[in-house]
């Protein structure tokens, strides 16, 4: 599954306000609500797909469902100053190292 463009600048974004301390705690709320969107854009996807109106579109929710609970976990660590940054910080370069970025 390959990510859009915007998506992916978006990522990248919300990846460099996340390692700052305080800027963080506010970029943080910003990747949960971007998380909750892609969330609901899953669900929808999944509704659709479970109706029989897409049936290439299975992938896409499951990446979508995913990725979206995924930046909302990072983003409500990335709310507390200082720890939330270590520890997403260890996070991203463990999967940098491994070669699963």
């Amino acid at each position: 599954m390959t990510t859009s463009f915007p998506s992916k600048a978006i990522d990248v974004t919300f990846n460099v306000l996340g390692y700052i301390p305080v800027v963080s705690s506010f970029s943080g709320a910003g990747r949960q609500l971007y998380g909750v969107i892609k969330a609901i854009a899953g669900i929808a996807i999944a509704i659709i797909v479970a109706l029989g109106a897409g049936t290439a579109m299975p992938g896409i929710a499951s990446h979508l469902l995913l990725s979206g609970c995924l930046h909302i976990i990072r983003g409500q660590v990335e709310k507390y100053p200082f720890i939330g940054n270590l520890a997403c910080i260890s996070v991203h370069d463990k999967k940098k190292f491994i070669g699963n970025s």
